[in-house]
């Protein structure tokens, strides 16, 4: 942050001797330099760099003035005491050289009618040091005068500073502080294209209204998200329920065994979306069989009847494991086999 502070110097700029006029004097000493109305301003090497460079980088010519006129609000006709000079650091002082006075400034200086200087410069609020250098006027008001109405009007600076505010403006677009104004310009464009088109899309004539709207879709999403798992966690518990029904009347038809029943096989079918069509399409072609003791027979009205032994069973398992379609093929061929050898010995 950044404020313009006018100060009275506290030497009087008289002509020497000769009656000539100086053409250079010291603006501010090195050091803090202490004012009459108790304020401060620091003088030091990082003042002298920061206070050149801008100096510098404006590329203009500084002007004097007569009781800083040309920094009045609203403006007013302000003449030039001097029409240039030069700023320059020289033993840690800052001085004012190369003055080109006006005829009229020089005679004014050398019948007395102004006799002291006061410059307007700005000043960091946090370090009180200089950090650019605006001009300097011809006065002769002591520096507890008038300060407050001179401070206010500055070279387009308030004490809530443009630019300091600009760069506000600029940060809070998400740039970085040394942007210039038209990046600034172009990207705040951008983001108002952009609340348009929300508007636009969104048929609404505002950004409350529109995040109004976009809410309310959100919640309306979110509703059925939720909906959508309730409906998810019913048809897993009915095709559950379906799968167990089909299980059970196989067990009544007596086409899958207790074995078969707790198989890894069955197991991994009731948690599949097509379970129930698998077990569908496995009971319509599987046979009927029937506990007889610690054998299992197949009851088939198109056979004879065969006997097929737990060993028998036990056999074919160790060749295909629980595979229960491999296990119920391979007990087919065994009871084809020995149909086939019962029909030959009857």
């Amino acid at each position: 942050m950044g404020r313009t502070r006018i100060v009275e110097a506290m030497i009087p700029v008289e002509p020497s001797a000769d009656g000539s006029v100086p053409t250079e004097f010291r603006l501010l000493a090195s050091g803090i330099n202490t004012y009459n109305d108790g304020d401060k301003i620091l003088f030091d090497d990082e003042a002298a760099a920061e206070t050149l460079k801008r100096y510098r980088a404006r590329g203009i010519d500084l002007m004097a003035d007569y009781e800083h006129m040309s920094l009045a609000k609203p403006p007013v006709q302000a003449p030039a005491s001097a029409k240039k000079w030069v700023p320059e650091v020289r033993g840690g002082d800052l001085l004012a050289t190369q003055v080109a006075w006006t005829n009229k400034a020089k005679s004014m200086l050398a019948e007395g009618e102004y006799r002291y200087f006061s410059i307007a410069c700005r000043v960091d609020v946090k370090t009180n040091r200089c950090v650019e250098l605006i001009n300097f006027a011809l006065t002769n008001l002591p520096a507890a005068d008038g300060i407050t109405a001179l401070i206010a009007a500055s070279r387009n600076f308030n004490d809530d500073d443009k630019e300091e505010s600009m760069k506000s403006v600029i940060v809070a677009l998400g740039l970085n502080a040394d942007a210039g104004e038209n990046e600034a310009v172009a990207v705040a464009s951008r983001y108002k294209d952009f609340a348009d088109d929300v508007c636009s899309a969104l048929k609404v004539k505002s950004l409350p209204e529109a995040m109004g709207a976009v809410r309310g879709a959100v919640a309306s999403a979110e509703q059925v998200v939720a909906l959508s798992a309730k409906v998810a966690q019913l048809e897993t518990t009915q095709r559950s329920a379906d799968f167990d029904a089909l299980v059970k009347s196989g067990q009544d038809a007596n086409q899958i065994t207790p074995a078969m029943a707790s198989s890894e096989w069955l197991k991994s079918l009731r948690g599949r979306e097509d379970g129930c069509a698998q077990l569908k399409s496995f009971l319509a072609t599987a046979p009927k069989v029937a506990a007889k003791g610690a054998d299992i027979v197949e009851v088939n009205d198109r056979a004879p009847v065969v006997e097929i032994t737990t060993a028998e069973i036990e056999a074919a398992k160790r060749f295909v494991g629980d595979d229960p379609v491999a296990l119920q093929k391979r007990l087919d061929a065994l009871r084809a086999m020995k149909a086939a050898d019962a029909k030959v010995r009857s």
